[in-house]
Order: C-alpha cells, then structure tokens, then sequence
C-alpha cells in the first residue's frame, strides 16, 4: 500500500569510466534504460524529489532519461558529493530511499523499504541461506552485503563522508533494520502468479539482451486461458521484445488490436468466416503483447487501463456481425443465439469485476478449480477456437448454437464460485455478515 507521506529519492549512478565507455545506468532493457526506469518506478512510489548522483556521467545520464522526465523540475542531477549534499538538505523531505542506477530492481522491494516502520533499513539478498531470515543481533556486514544491496531507506540526514552507495549504506549499518528481499511475499495479484523478487545489476553489455528476455518474461500473467497459455505467449513475447526496441507504443499496438478486430467483424458478416476467425484469433494474440508492453516498458496509462471495454466491444463485434450473416439462411432466432452468447459473457465479466472490486482479488484467481476454469471456460480466444472446427466443417450456424451453450455454461459455473468466494470473504470479512449466515441457516 502506498505511504500518504512523501519522499526524497537517490539514484546513485557513481560508476567508474571503463575503458569501453559502457554506462550500466544508460543501458537499455526491454525498450528502457535503467535510469529511466527507475525513475518511473520512484515516481509511482511517490517521491516528490529525484536526485541522480553521477559525478562522473552527468550528461550521459541526463541522455538516459525521456524528454518527458528530462523536463521535469522535481529530477535533479548532482556531479558532486558536495551538490548532493546541498539538495539533500533542501529536499526537506522526512526520509530517503537509496537505490543504485545499475540494476533492475522489483517495485515490491522498494515499496518494501519505503513502508517499514523504521528509521532506518537496508534490503539485502545474501549468496547463501537465502530463504532465512537476518538473525536478530546478527545483521550481515556490510562487506558480505557488496554488490547485494537494492535499496536503502535513510531517515534524517545521509551519513557525513560517504560519497558511494556502498559508503552510504556501510556507514549506517549497525543501526539498520534489515530486509531479506528473498522472504518477501512473492505473489502478484496484478499477474495473478509467484515469482520471485527482481534484482540484477547490469555490470556489462553481455547480459542486455537475456535481461531484456527476462523482464518480457516477467510480464506473463498466472491464470489464463488455454490458448493464450500454451499457444500465443511464445508470439506474444517476441512481439513484445520487437516493440520495445523500436519504441511502439502500448497504445499503437492497442490501435492495431482494434482496427484488426473491426476487420475481422467485416469479413464475418460478408461471409468469408474463416478470414475472419483468423484475423479473431490474432486479435488474442495482439491484446497479450499490448498488456505485456505496457508492464515491461513501465506505460500503462489511463486510456490502457479503459482498454478492455475496447477489447469487448470489438468482441461483441464479432457475435453481431455472424448473427447478421447467418439471418437470411436461419431466420431471426440468430439474434437470439447472439443475445445469449453476449448477455451471458458481458453478466460473468461484470460479476468477475464487482468481485474485484470488492475484495482486491481476481475471482478466476480465488482457488484451485477456478484456476482450472479459466483454463477451459469461454472467453474471447476459447470462443474463437471452439468455433473453428464447426468453420472447417462448413456449419457454422451449428458452431453458433455451439457457443451459446458454451456462454451459458461458463456464466453460471462462474455464479456458483461467486457466490460461494463471495460468502467465505464476506463472512471473514464481518462477524455480523458470518453471524447472519449462521442464523439464517436452513440446515
């Protein structure tokens, strides 16, 4: 949960000239560099300052940065330790939170920092025993902790005479709560799945490009259905990876999502069906990569959020523009097929979300069998391909009888688990909900 209080952040890009002239902060991963990146991270945890210390690199580091982040006044860059020192003592923020400019580090570590109740607190990962927790009294050295540090939380002012991220952290580690980032809760309720915190320092060029594939990697949701898990991720991920190189927007792969699936609506409803179920199916494909974009390139905005009201009514699109070509052949009882196949997506989409809204949890996420539902039951890409084999067949207005009974089935299969999700949160949720439950028991 994000602290109401702001912060001053330092992003410590104090790397030494190498002879190759390679700068880790400017190095591009999947479609950013790192500077940047972090710089968009720090900005939704809420700092109200950025100071980026690279008294060696300023102008490069300067570079590294969007025009948008270039132009902002609240992003300061000190070649100094003393010009870090002076905009430190004008932050006039109540703490810091310390991360280094070489490395790719997980949001859920810096939030981690940023929110625990202590003056003081360094996130560490140790080489050995890593699942176990820091002994209390035994906080590791400094000197074990090189090159192992992510983030630091100073409250106060930095300590004097520390001019290095290894200085600064090593000078106030006697004092300092420490964080195993490895015992950290590794679930993700936005991606629906575990995965285990980030941290890589980028010290060369020769991990750029696995680094790259990681962070497309780490953009997979958890529960989906069949086809989006075992046939479009491969797609979906070189796609993303391609975009992100030659910065395409979410947005622009959004456009293309739509224009696409309005095509195939068009060549639905001139009867070239199997056309149209192909543009369909790619349209599955497309809506993966602009999600993925988005979390790997740090873009997700306002209009990307409202993009899966697009996505549905191009969906919708489609059931519309078959019933209208099957019409003449089988009559109006079509709009009715289509009715039913939309109605009932549109009711388990709109229950799916009041339960999302309500208890912060996905309700395809709530459990074993409803992660096993989402794998089967009908979406837009199981929809499409359960449609396919009738479209080989040449039976198409059978395919549609097909798909109605499909959106039947899933809605209320999707009723049951609501109401039962529903009724083990609410009643752990509110004791009176729980004691009307047991009062109002027929058995």
């Amino acid at each position: 949960m994000q602290t109401k209080q702001g912060f001053a952040a330092i992003i410590y890009a104090d790397q030494p000239e190498r002879a190759d002239g390679f700068i880790s902060a400017t190095a591009r991963v999947a479609g950013l560099s790192l500077i940047e990146r972090q710089v968009r991270q720090l900005t939704r945890l809420g700092a109200h300052i950025i100071i980026l210390f690279a008294p060696n690199t300023a102008e490069a580091i300067r570079a590294g940065l969007s025009p948008a982040n270039q132009g902002r006044s609240d992003i300061l860059v000190a070649d100094t330790p003393a010009a870090l020192a002076g905009m430190c003592r004008s932050s006039r923020q109540p703490f810091f939170l310390l991360t280094r400019a070489d490395s790719l580090v997980d949001d859920r570590i810096l939030a981690t920092v940023r929110d625990r109740r202590a003056d003081t607190v360094i996130a560490y990962r140790e080489i050995e025993d890593a699942d176990q927790p820091p002994k209390r009294g035994k906080a590791p050295s400094p000197l074990a902790l090189a090159c192992l540090v992510p983030a630091v939380k100073i409250t106060g002012r930095l300590p004097a005479g520390a001019e290095t991220f290894e200085q600064t952290y090593g000078a106030i580690s006697d004092k300092a709560a420490f964080v195993n980032i490895d015992c950290l809760q590794a679930y993700e309720p936005e991606l629906r799945r575990t995965q285990p915190m980030l941290f890589e320092r980028v010290t060369g060029p020769e991990r750029i490009l696995a680094l790259s594939r990681l962070m497309v990697t780490r953009t997979q949701k958890g529960t989906l259905d069949w086809p989006a898990r075992l046939l479009h991720a491969p797609m979906e991920n070189f796609l993303t990876r391609l975009s992100a190189r030659f910065g395409i927007s979410p947005n622009s792969v959004s456009a293309v999502a739509a224009v696409t699936g309005f095509a195939a609506a068009w060549f639905f409803v001139q009867g070239y069906i199997l056309y149209g179920l192909l543009l369909a199916l790619t349209v599955g494909v497309l809506d993966g990569v602009d999600g993925k974009l988005a979390r790997a390139t740090m873009s997700e905005s306002r209009l990307g959020r409202a993009e899966h009201l697009l996505t549905k009514f191009v969906e919708y699109s489609w059931f519309i523009a078959l019933a209208a070509y099957l019409v003449p052949a089988h009559g109006n009882a079509v709009w009715g097929l289509a009715l039913v196949v939309i109605g009932f997506s549109w009711a388990e989409a709109v229950q799916g979300e009041f339960y999302r809204r309500l208890t912060g949890a996905q309700l395809d996420d709530a459990g074993r069998f409803e992660r096993l539902w989402r794998l089967i039951g009908g979406r837009r890409n199981t929809y499409m391909w359960a449609f396919l084999p009738f479209v080989l067949m040449g039976t198409p207005y059978t395919g549609y009888w097909a798909l109605a009974f499909y959106a039947l089935v899933t809605f209320f299969v999707a009723q049951i688990r609501f109401i039962v999700r529903l009724r083990a949160y609410a009643t752990k949720a509110s004791d009176d909900i729980a004691r009307n439950y047991r009062q109002t028991a027929y058995f």
